[in-house]
């Protein structure tokens, strides 16, 4: 995640147990399919020095290289 956005996750977070994130990618209805996920995310994983170590440098998946990518999803795995 950039600079701040887990700050701004646990703001979000307030009382509740998890939050969820959502994203898509592709090109649109009319021009192709679209793939949508969502993550859910404990209270627990903000705590965890796996999220200040791993999450905090994932600000856009397009930017990590592939090894990067699958590292931080089986680690999200594990951790979620």
């Amino acid at each position: 995640m950039a600079r701040g956005l887990i700050s701004f996750d646990k703001r979000a977070l307030g009382g509740a147990e998890c939050l969820v994130g959502i994203d898509e990618a592709g090109r649109g209805c009319l021009a192709g399919p679209v793939v949508a996920a969502a993550v859910r995310c404990s209270r627990e994983l903000y705590r965890s020095s796996w999220c200040r170590y791993h999450v905090r440098k994932v600000d856009d998946s397009k930017r990590l290289r592939a090894d990067q990518r699958a590292a931080v999803v089986d680690c999200f795995l594990h951790a979620c």
